[in-house]
């Protein structure tokens, strides 16, 4: 009777795991069903707390969100005071409306958020809504809008580039804006390097390090669509003119002090730069 006993004890596992996975996989293609279900107002909190957190009320934050493109002024926001002095529902958080509002970006075309890990989404101005926020996130902010897709809730946004409806500059006939630009493809450019030196008293050396200038913007070279022999740049009231080499590694730019479009051309100091910059044509 024992062995008999012990046999059908081993039987009954042997049965039972295989039955077990099978109910464990069904329960789990299952549950997903559930969770879309109309009625469960808790599905988006669960899943997005559970990959990152949507809200939180005790986070620090201690992070820059550079608001930029096609914007009256470009700001560097500091989320620390942006969440002491912005709340939604007694909560930390700002709808982004409001903040494109109070910078006076009220008629805009698009925005792009872009992420530190260097996530990216265009949201067109009839998707964005006063569901669309940014709310605390370690170290930063993010973004959550329960009626866009999770792939725009990036995390860790650093930068806002606004798209406007106004084109500003003239490419070659093609009439654009710098947001426009921006929002696309970019180049950073490292300009100005400056070697410098600092004696030390104490041990009698001089220690010397290399200062320059990392400048991100629009890569000018693939801004022409045509061959051409000569670009003509329009800044400040000025036409110039430049060779095709000369501007290989140059970034159209804005600068952060002035605001205007620059070009940027890294082999050359920052008083070479043309401001102001509103045509570009090829020659």
């Amino acid at each position: 009777m024992k062995p008999r006993k012990r046999k059908t004890w081993l039987v009954g596992i042997a049965l039972g795991i295989p039955a077990g996975m099978i109910l464990m996989t069904a329960l789990a293609g299952i549950l997903p069903l559930f969770v879309a279900l109309p009625g469960g107002g808790e599905r988006c909190t669960k899943c997005h707390e559970l990959h990152g957190g949507i809200r939180y009320e005790d986070v620090k934050t201690d992070g820059w969100i550079h608001l930029t493109g096609d914007v009256p002024e470009q700001a560097w926001i500091e989320t620390v005071k942006l969440f002491e002095t912005h709340k939604i529902d007694d909560l930390p958080g700002v709808t982004l409306l409001d903040l494109l509002a109070e910078h006076g970006c009220d008629n805009f075309h698009r925005i792009a958020l872009i992420s530190l890990d260097g996530g990216h989404a265009s949201i067109e101005s009839q998707d964005l809504t006063e569901s669309a926020r940014l709310v605390p996130h370690l170290g930063a902010a993010r973004f959550a809008d329960e009626r866009l897709h999770a792939s725009a809730w990036l995390r860790a946004i650093v930068e806002i580039c606004v798209v406007g409806d106004e084109p500003g500059i003239d490419l070659d006939g093609r009439r654009t804006t710098y947001g426009a630009l921006l929002a696309g493809d970019r180049m950073t450019a490292l300009t100005e390097p400056a070697r410098v030196a600092l004696d030390d008293e104490a041990t009698g050396r001089t220690y010397r390090n290399v200062a320059s200038h990392l400048v991100t913007g629009v890569p000018f070279a693939r801004l022409i669509e045509r061959q051409c022999e000569r670009i003509n740049v329009a800044a400040g009231g000025d036409m110039l003119s430049f060779g095709m080499e000369d501007l290989r590694s140059a970034v159209l730019s804005r600068d952060k002090h002035e605001g205007v479009v620059m070009l940027v051309l890294p082999q050359r100091s920052r008083s070479e730069w043309p401001m102001g910059v509103t045509a570009v044509a090829c020659e």
